[in-house]
């Protein structure tokens, strides 16, 4: 079995730039609302990561992600990054779902706190 490029652009469209565009506002709600995601990680977890560690490896992912969108959207055969791309968004949007459920990580819930 071969994979054929994306010869009709569907994986290669503009609508791609809206994963780093998305994943800015979500390190965006991770490092300012509630109680932060870095300060849940040494809460949870128990290790300590810092805000600017935090920051480093979320601007280095936000970067490549740039990359891969640039790229994909260069080389149509490279649709794969786009399917790439959405696991990860999909396995991130569970883990949280999972600790919104447990009630373990809700980052706006400091908002509403009088």
């Amino acid at each position: 079995m071969t994979c054929q490029p994306d010869q009709g652009g569907v994986l290669s469209g503009p609508w791609i730039w809206l994963f780093p565009a998305s994943y800015a506002v979500h390190v965006a709600e991770e490092g300012l609302a509630g109680e932060r995601f870095y300060h849940w990680i040494h809460r949870v977890v128990g290790r300590e990561v810092g805000g600017r560690t935090f920051l480093a490896v979320n601007l280095a992912y936000e970067t490549a992600m740039g990359a891969a969108v640039w790229r994909a959207r260069n080389r149509p055969d490279f649709g794969w990054i786009v399917a790439t791309m959405g696991t990860i968004t999909a396995i991130n949007g569970v883990g949280h779902l999972a600790g919104s459920l447990a009630r373990s990580y809700v980052p706006c819930d400091g908002l509403y706190r009088g």
